[in-house]
């Protein structure tokens, strides 16, 4: 199989697989896959899934082209939903007549969607380390924080179906998270205290950039307008406060930083959708260093194994002491089904 038809075959399981909740996606995607100058295209750049990387650099083109005929297409450009037709030919012609700014956009810039959403799944898990920790505010650490949004998580407002508010209920960020079995999640009426929060990230967005606030809402499929609001609502809070962020290899930042996070805090380690990404061997060299810390670690994982999984790691004595699976969800948030029981 010759590099372009297993880019072909990745495309169509993109397709298949992964855009149930994008019909646009879905179409462009089948177009794409037997395109071959469009598979040409999308075969530049090595930062992350081709798919979401080719697809978010000519969305990110389109946002700075809001008159282009494919902009009819996207609800994230011009305001309203599709009339309908084929988008592809329209996807065609934008992608190529712009293919010289695609490939710069596809060398530059990475795979680091923001989902906001995420932070209704993390919220009960970081309420749980918490009560592990017996109360002790939060030091977090966030690895692959692209622009820290999810850092922020305590300045958002929740809603889990039970008519309560939990966080800041002023707060213009409002997560919305079905509950999907009987099982609740902990959900504190006060939110865990957060003693330090750092991101890092091999290329930290700043979103007080418009170019970076750009390139995050062109990771947000176009036609999920409400994925949209909350994405730049959330912009619009960190501007206001933003996270410290760290440029660097994660792996080589850690020690440092897991060195320097305040005593009498419990350390916090978590990723979403991050170490997929990595080489199996930047996977075990992390793994070593957090079994390497002299302090108690707490991991929160949310990757996906086979499906979307929530993960709480805990680290002691240079050892994983224990690995427990909190919860299933959905990739981009918007519903929860916990599991844990060990309260």
């Amino acid at each position: 199989m010759t590099d372009l038809a297993a880019l072909a075959e990745r495309f169509r399981t993109f397709a298949a697989v992964e855009c149930g909740t994008s019909p646009l996606y879905r179409w462009l995607a089948e177009g794409i896959a037997g395109d071959a100058g469009l598979l040409a295209l999308a075969a530049h750049g090595d930062h992350g899934p081709k798919p979401n990387l080719f697809l978010a650099a000519v969305h990110a083109l389109l946002l700075d082209h809001p008159h282009a005929p494919l902009a009819a297409w996207y609800p994230s450009v011009s305001g309203h939903a599709s009339t309908g037709g084929d988008p592809f030919p329209a996807f065609r012609a934008f992608a190529l007549d712009h293919a010289d700014e695609v490939r710069a956009l596809m060398a530059e810039r990475l795979v680091q969607t923001n989902e906001v959403a995420r932070a209704g799944v993390l919220l009960p898990a970081f309420a749980l380390v918490a009560d592990l920790a017996g109360g002790a505010p939060l030091a977090l650490v966030e690895v692959g924080a692209s622009a820290g949004l999810l850092l922020l998580w305590d300045r958002y407002a929740y809603a889990y179906g039970d008519g309560a508010i939990y966080g800041d209920p002023a707060s213009p960020v409002r997560i919305q998270t079905e509950l999907r079995d009987d099982h609740r999640p902990p959900l504190p009426t006060t939110l865990p205290r957060v003693a330090a929060r750092t991101g890092l990230d091999l290329n930290p967005l700043d979103v007080r950039d418009a170019a970076g606030a750009r390139w995050l809402q062109a990771l947000v499929w176009p036609d999920q307008p409400e994925r949209m609001a909350r994405l730049r609502a959330a912009i619009d809070v960190v501007r206001t406060e933003p996270p410290r962020l760290l440029r660097g290899d994660a792996v080589a930042l850690l020690p440092s930083i897991l060195a320097e996070q305040p005593e009498g805090a419990a350390l916090v380690v978590f990723h979403c959708h991050t170490l997929n990404q990595f080489p199996a061997e930047a996977r075990a060299a992390f793994e070593d260093v957090l079994r390497g810390c002299a302090r108690p670690i707490y991991r929160v994982g949310l990757e996906y194994r086979g499906e979307p999984e929530m993960t709480l790691y805990e680290y002691r004595d240079g050892r994983l002491a224990s690995e427990r699976v909190l919860a299933r969800y959905g990739a981009h948030g918007g519903g929860v089904t916990w599991m844990d029981d060990r309260l």
